[in-house]
C-alpha cells in the first residue's frame, strides 16, 4: 500500500480532509466527528477513500453556534 502525501493547497488550508484530522480538528471522537459531518452533509466517497468537506462543516458548526446565541 502506498504511503499517504499531505498535500495542503498554497491558498490555505485543505478543502477536504480524512476522519483523523477531522476528529482531531473538531476534538471529538469518531463517532461525533462522523455524526457532525453526515449533519453538515459533507462526507465525500470517492472510491473507497472517506473525504470530509471543511467549509460545509465550518458552515454547519457556525449556524449551530448561531442558534444558541438567540
Amino acid at each position: 500500500m502506498r504511503q499517504k502525501v499531505d498535500r495542503m493547497p498554497e491558498t490555505g488550508g485543505a478543502i477536504t480532509i480524512g476522519l483523523p484530522e477531522l476528529m482531531a480538528r473538531l476534538n471529538s471522537g469518531r463517532q461525533t466527528a462522523e455524526k457532525v459531518a453526515a449533519a453538515a452533509g459533507a462526507k465525500i466517497k470517492i472510491g473507497r477513500r472517506t473525504l470530509y468537506h471543511v467549509g460545509k462543516i465550518e458552515r454547519y458548526l457556525d449556524q449551530l453556534a448561531e442558534q444558541q446565541d438567540e
